[in-house]
């Protein structure tokens, strides 16, 4: 999460959540949705706990932070044997994702000194410069190689290190201090840079994974969600990505970032930025790409994961919103993004962070307070529940079933609360229900697990 996004959350007002019309869809056959958690505690010395916890909380995925783990040079840079490489709590992490059910995404931003371009300014944050498209192509195949389920575990006994199919390159490209320079002025008039090189490196990464593990989904960078007018320190997602597909580009999922100024339902204000409500000028972009043929093979289908989301809250965050106000606004931006078409929505982060150097400069969005208790988040996470009006008007509750088994969902009425209905569910399935009548709440149950109440 960057800087500009933490002040953006921090800045959010309370307000009354104005629920967006989005399409619905019948009961029966619809599309799947995998949730996943994105924190630094998942490669960190209590990694074994909070992945445990992300599983609880029914998560799918972990983006994991796998670094670029080789200060120096390595001598056979796609050889993950190279003595320059130091997976070991990369290694740690994959092993206890893996036996907790989850499903790793491996994830880097930042080139060591050697991997970066010439001549870097003073100017230019550390690891963003230029990054050597050469240098990533070997490291994405080092990392493909060693997580190919068949590479010995280094701790012996015979075993195998577990496989990793998803890989990420990058985070959030259009800002400068994660790849620099976004412009430059080249005979007087300015050239956008960032898109280009970051299109040198994704075809890079690709190929190196796909060399190691053809069957691999490799998956871009999420970009942020606002950028600056003009030639900026910032450069617009929209603007961005139309840059990088004008020229081929290979990618399995596109991602983004998409944070939020105020109510999931808050559109971005300028027609280049892509807020919650936005998907749809990327998947625009993508499908008009696929029916070209130019930039992305034609007909191809390239998914939109959301690999950053969520909300500061109030406490522990001074500029934070309320508990309760932040469940329901994750709630909403997990029914909003799924029924934009997006796949896998990750919530950043699994626990708060400490207030260090402040709390502007760290991030409160966490399921977890600092100390370990749950917020209502939590129950957000795993059992979402949204009412909404269809286009016919009528009331439906959309939901995710959080375990396998019986599910109720029941409606409150004059004070009342009485049963809608209880239907048969798969752990993890999406279901939207009608609901008769004009019911001022709604909750859900399964298996002793209760959801939060929307109340409509």
């Amino acid at each position: 999460m960057t800087f500009t996004c933490r002040r953006a959350a921090h800045a959010l007002l309370v307000a009354a959540v104005i629920l967006a019309v989005a399409p619905t869809a019948s009961a029966a056959g619809l599309r799947p949705l995998r949730l996943a958690f994105t924190d630094g505690l998942f490669v960190g010395p209590t990694q074994s706990l909070w992945l445990q916890r992300a599983a609880g909380a029914g998560a799918q995925i972990v983006r994991l932070d796998a670094g670029w783990p080789a200060a120096r040079a390595p001598a056979d840079p796609s050889n993950p044997t190279d003595p320059a490489y130091d997976f070991t709590t990369l290694d740690s992490s994959v092993r206890n994702a893996a036996a907790d059910g989850l499903t790793p995404l491996l994830s880097f931003t930042s080139a060591p000194a050697w991997a970066q371009g010439p001549h870097r300014p003073a100017s230019a944050p550390p690891g963003s410069w230029l990054p050597d498209p050469g240098a990533i192509e070997a490291y994405g195949r080092a990392l493909a190689e060693r997580y190919n389920g068949q590479f010995r575990d280094p701790l012996g006994s015979g075993s195998v290190l577990p496989k990793v199919t998803l890989f990420q390159l990058w985070n959030e490209p259009n800002l400068p201090q994660y790849l620099s320079p976004q412009w430059q002025k080249v005979s007087g008039h300015w050239v956008a840079v960032a898109p280009n090189h970051y299109r040198l490196m994704l075809n890079a990464f690709y190929a190196g994974v796909k060399a190691v593990q053809p069957g691999a989904t490799v998956v871009t960078a999420g970009t942020a969600p606002f950028g600056d007018f003009g030639h900026g320190q910032r450069m617009m997602p929209v603007l961005f990505w139309s840059q990088v597909l004008r020229q081929p580009t290979s990618f399995d999922v596109l991602a983004h970032q998409p944070y939020s100024v105020g109510p999931p339902s808050t559109r971005a204000l300028n027609a280049n930025d892509v807020s919650i409500p936005d998907i749809g000028k990327l998947t625009t972009l993508l499908r008009r790409a696929e029916r070209r043929g130019d930039a992305l093979p034609r007909g191809l289908h390239h998914p939109v994961w959301v690999t950053e989301t969520g909300y500061n809250t109030k406490p522990p965050n001074p500029g934070g919103i309320a508990v309760a106000t932040a469940a329901r606004w994750l709630e909403q931006t997990v029914y909003l993004l799924w029924s934009q078409g997006v796949s896998v929505v990750t919530q950043y982060l699994i626990r708060d962070e400490p207030p260090i150097p402040s709390y502007d400069q760290s991030s409160q969005s966490g399921v977890y307070y600092l100390d370990g208790a749950p917020k209502p988040s939590l129950t957000a996470f795993r059992f979402p529940l949204v009412g909404h009006r269809a286009t016919t008007g009528h009331v439906r509750a959309w939901l995710r079933a959080p375990v396998a088994g019986r599910l109720s969902v029941f409606a409150r009425r004059s004070g009342r609360w009485t049963a809608v209905t209880t239907v048969s569910v798969k752990q993890d399935e999406i279901l939207d229900l009608p609901v008769p009548g004009k019911p001022s709440a709604l909750r859900a149950s399964e298996a002793g697990l209760s959801s939060l109440v929307w109340t409509m």
